[in-house]
């Protein structure tokens, strides 16, 4: 009775975390609507309230937190070599960590950073010994494996964090915790600059697909992260096309992984061909891109190659970059600006009759009345279409007049 109350006191606490979960979401989902829209006041008004409600519910989960660690505090006197004890030494740790973490950050709040405040995490830290130690083999076992790392970690014990990873994955490979120990002990390696020894264990989140969408995406991500730092850029590559890949079928699916990490795993495809010494970037980029089959990825990785080498003062390659794109995206409302950034190109690399054929190639391309603006799917820019039109004009006529 005494154990199925603490458990339940336990549940509760964790249904409150839930709650604020939900919460958080619901509301971020909102707040980035109304930005989008451009309402500040309404941001504003969210995220006020997301704060109520949010503090509201970690205060109500704090004090659960005490009581719940009383009654797993009482029950292990009452009963210290019951077949519950293992499972409430490490519901115990957890209450304990959340408790003590919390007890931390209030320290560090009241200090305004002026000074170094310790994380004390000791009695979490021995309470997960105390389970791997009196409770060989138990059903919690793997999860005191994980939870200790963690805690160990968090208190600069790095060796023990991934000696304790280790165990685990060695153990227990098939444990739920699995693929997230992966990208613990992965990400031990890549802050230690490892990067093989990173690459090895992120690798291995692949074969976790059931995971959830934070791990296996962050996990994907890293792997090819760390490729791109080690110079393998065709892994490096096929990595991120495959985090997109695998986005878009689970999106499909209605089981959406997020899509958070696809905008940086297009730049990275874009870096990874610009960086390689294979061959041209821009045409293996293009190869690459058209068998891969994504024209929004095609059009997402070119645009960032050709700014990439504006901004690097690599005139002639942005220009294949953009010329890549126009020949795959005539009609998007983007190519007219795309078009100028041809000639911006062309005058940074000192070409000025090119510049001016581009610009010419500006005005008589991207009329109202022309091909492009019949066929464009976005029509909402053509003000500023003939803005830089008669822009690129007036600086057509003046390189003729200078030169005539």
């Amino acid at each position: 009775t005494r154990y199925g109350i603490a458990i339940a006191t336990f549940i509760e606490r964790e249904l409150k975390r839930d709650s604020l979960n939900y919460l958080g979401s619901y509301y971020q989902a909102r707040i980035e609507e109304a930005s989008a829209a451009g309402d500040s006041a309404e941001v504003s008004r969210l995220s006020a309230r997301r704060r109520r409600e949010t503090t509201a519910i970690q205060a109500r989960m704090d004090a659960k937190a005490e009581e719940c660690a009383s009654y797993f505090e009482e029950y292990l006197a009452m009963f210290p070599e019951s077949r519950f004890s293992a499972d409430v030494l490490v519901r115990l740790a957890q209450l304990y960590y959340d408790i003590d973490k919390n007890t931390y950050l209030d320290r560090v709040a009241s200090s305004g950073g002026e000074e170094f405040v310790p994380m004390d995490l000791s009695r979490t830290i021995e309470l997960y010994q105390r389970v791997l130690t009196n409770y060989p083999e138990s059903e919690v076992e793997d999860v005191a494996l994980y939870s200790l790392g963690y805690a160990l970690h968090e208190v600069g014990n790095q060796h023990g964090a991934i000696t304790n990873y280790r165990r685990l994955l060695n153990r227990y490979p098939d444990s739920p915790l699995a693929a997230e120990t992966y990208v613990r002990a992965g990400d031990h390696y890549f802050d230690s600059f490892v990067f093989d020894s990173a690459m090895v264990y992120y690798d291995r989140v692949i074969d976790y697909p059931e995971a959830s969408s934070t791990v296996f995406q962050f996990g994907l991500y890293k792997l090819g992260w760390t490729y791109y730092l080690l110079n393998d850029y065709p892994s490096s590559v096929a990595v991120f096309a495959y985090l997109i890949e695998d986005t878009e079928k689970m999106e499909e699916l209605g089981l959406g992984r997020g899509s958070a990490m696809v905008e940086e795993a297009t730049e990275y495809i874009a870096h990874s061909f610009m960086e390689q010494q294979a061959g041209p970037g821009v045409r293996m980029a293009s190869n690459f891109l058209d068998a891969y089959g994504r024209p929004e990825v095609t059009v997402a990785v070119l645009r960032r190659m050709g700014d990439f080498y504006i901004e690097q003062g690599y005139w002639n390659e942005a220009v294949m970059a953009y010329t890549a794109l126009l020949n795959r995206d005539a009609y998007s409302g983007e190519a007219p600006f795309i078009q100028a950034r041809i000639a911006a190109a062309y005058e940074g690399a000192g070409d000025i009759p090119a510049a001016v054929q581009a610009r010419e190639a500006l005005v008589e391309a991207y009329s109202r009345t022309g091909d492009w603006a019949v066929h464009a799917r976005d029509s909402s820019r053509f003000a500023e279409v003939d803005s830089i039109r008669a822009e690129a004009l007036e600086q057509a006529i003046t390189y003729h007049l200078s030169t005539a």
